[in-house]
Formats: structure tokens, C-alpha cells, sequence
């Protein structure tokens, strides 16, 4: 019932339907990176430095010829954790003050 209650409220928000998209979207690149991206993020190639989009390379290349795009699609990952360790640390937080704040009051409840 309550994923029904979600997905309702989710129909009503364009802007919340196209945050999730893009997160489940952002998710799925990171998971299946290995497989997206058209080169090893690491492999470098001299003759290839700076080069402008093309077919080979679709954002081009940095200083080191590395393809841009695949360090992106690799780079999703590490940002994808960070956020969810992030996440892990300051949810026991901020349920504490919160159950704090409410059972006290005073100047918890002003944090």
C-alpha cells in the first residue's frame, strides 16, 4: 500500500518523476559501467591527447588522451558511493536530534 501511495503522489510531481529518473538512470550507468563505456578509463594514448569529439571518442580526450567519456561512466561510481555513504552516516544523526528535539523541545527544536 504504501508503494502505491508513492507512486501516486510521484504521477503528480513532474519534477520528483524526473529526479527519480535521473537517479535510477544515474544508478544504472554506475552498475553497468563495465559494459557502457567504449574504452578502459585509464588506457592512455599520447597520439590521442586533446582530441575534440568524434566517433572514437565522443567527448574527446583529456591531456593524456584518456576518453572522456568512459571516465565519466566510471566516475558515476565512486560519486554514487560517497553519496550513499553520506547518506548512511547522517540518517542516524539527524534521526537522533530529531527524536531528541521532539521528546525536549527547547533549544534542540531551534538546531
Amino acid at each position: 500500500m504504501p508503494m502505491f501511495l508513492f507512486l501516486r503522489r510521484l504521477r503528480h510531481s513532474p519534477a520528483a518523476f524526473c529526479g527519480l529518473i535521473i537517479i535510477l538512470l544515474l544508478m544504472l550507468i554506475a552498475l553497468f559501467a563495465p559494459w557502457l563505456a567504449p574504452h578502459d578509463p585509464n588506457w592512455q594514448d599520447a597520439a590521442a591527447r586533446l582530441q575534440a569529439p568524434s566517433r572514437q571518442h565522443w567527448l574527446g580526450t583529456d591531456s593524456y588522451g584518456r576518453d572522456l567519456l568512459s571516465r565519466l561512466i566510471y566516475g558515476s561510481r565512486p560519486a554514487l558511493g560517497l553519496v550513499a555513504l553520506v547518506t548512511i552516516i547522517t540518517l542516524p544523526v539527524g534521526l537522533l536530534i530529531g527524536i531528541l528535539a521532539g521528546y525536549y523541545g527547547g533549544w534542540l527544536e531551534r538546531v
